[in-house]
C-alpha cells in the first residue's frame, strides 16, 4: 500500500502485521470516558491482533496512563480528545505520558465542567497554543462529521478563524464511526489542505476496535508519531452506516443524558453564537 492515501476496507491486520507495519487505532475511549468498555478488554484485543492504540478519551487522561503502565505489549500513544468551549472535537498525541499528565493537570482539569465529557471552558485556538509548547500532535477530530463539533465544519461555516487551520498538526480523515460521505469530504478538504492525515474508529464498544487504522513501519511510538507527521503513514478501514453510528453512540448518548441541564446550555450557547455569526454574515 501507498503512503499518504487511504484504503476503504476492512483492515487485514495479520497480512498488514506480517508485512512489517506498525497499525495503530488513533481514536478510542475507555470506561474512563463516555462508554463502559473496559480497559483489560481493549489492551486484550489489541495484543492478540498485535496492533497499537491511541487512548483519547473525553477530557481524561486516566484510561491512557494506566495503558501505558500496563505491561501487555501493546504500543500506546498516550493522548486524550479535548471539545473545546466551542464545542469542537481535538485530538492530542502526546509522546511522553509525563507530558500527557502535566497537560491535563495545568489547562484541562480546572477547565473540566459539570458534564465531565462535555464542553471545557477551554478555547480552541488557547488549547492549540498551549500544545504547541508540549512534544504534542494535534489533530481535527471527525472534521467535517455531524453537527457543528467538525473543527473544519466549524471555519466553513464562519464559526471560527482562518487562521486555526495553520494551527493544526493533522486531519482524521477516516473516523469509522462516520458514514462514508463524511469521511470522503475530510479526504477532499485535506487535498487543500494537505495536512498529516490520521485515522481511527473512534470506538466506544470493543467490536468497534481496529475497524480503522494508521499504518506505517516504526520501531516505537515515537518513531510512528514521526512518520505521521512527515505523511510516511497509511489510512486503512472502513466506514459505518449511519444506522450503526447512532447505535455504537448509544451509550455515550446516555452519558450525557446524565447532565441534561449542563448538556442543554452547552448547546444552546453553541447554537446562539452560530445564529449570531450567521446574521453578522448576510449583513457584510
Amino acid at each position: 500500500m501507498d503512503y499518504n492515501k487511504v484504503y476503504f476496507q476492512k483492515p487485514e491486520i495479520k497480512k498488514l502485521v506480517s508485512q512489517g507495519y506498525s497499525c495503530y487505532d488513533m481514536h478510542f475511549h475507555t470506561q474512563y470516558s463516555d462508554t463502559r468498555t473496559k480497559l483489560k478488554l481493549i489492551l486484550k484485543k489489541a495484543a492478540r491482533q498485535n496492533t497499537g492504540l491511541a487512548i483519547t478519551d473525553h477530557n481524561e487522561i486516566k484510561g491512557a496512563v494506566l495503558a501505558v503502565g500496563k505491561k501487555t505489549g501493546v504500543p500506546i500513544i498516550p493522548g486524550m480528545e479535548v471539545t473545546t468551549r466551542g464545542g469542537y472535537h481535538i485530538l492530542l498525541y502526546f509522546y511522553d505520558v509525563n507530558e500527557l499528565k502535566e497537560f491535563y493537570t495545568k489547562y484541562i482539569h480546572p477547565k473540566k465542567g459539570k458534564n465531565p465529557n462535555s464542553t471545557t471552558n477551554i478555547r480552541t485556538v488557547e488549547l492549540l497554543d498551549l500544545a504547541k509548547a508540549y512534544n504534542c500532535v494535534t489533530a481535527a477530530a471527525h472534521p467535517l462529521g455531524f453537527g457543528l463539533n467538525g473543527l473544519y465544519k466549524a471555519l466553513k461555516k464562519g464559526m471560527l478563524e482562518r487562521e486555526l487551520t495553520t494551527k493544526i498538526d493533522a486531519l482524521e480523515v477516516l473516523n469509522s464511526s462516520q458514514p462514508k460521505f463524511y469521511n470522503n469530504r475530510a479526504i477532499e478538504l485535506n487535498k487543500k489542505l494537505r495536512k498529516p492525515m490520521i485515522g481511527g474508529s473512534d470506538g466506544h464498544t470493543i467490536m468497534e476496535l481496529n475497524n480503522a487504522l494508521t499504518c506505517t513501519v516504526a520501531s516505537d511510538v515515537d518513531q510512528f508519531l514521526h512518520k505521521v507527521l512527515r505523511k510516511k503513514a497509511f489510512i486503512v478501514g472502513k466506514s459505518a452506516s449511519v444506522f450503526n453510528h447512532v447505535f455504537h453512540h448509544s451509550e455515550s448518548i446516555m452519558q450525557h443524558a446524565k447532565y441534561p441541564i449542563t448538556t442543554f446550555k452547552n448547546q444552546s450557547r453553541i447554537f446562539k453564537k452560530f445564529i449570531k455569526k450567521r446574521k453578522i454574515q448576510r449583513s457584510k
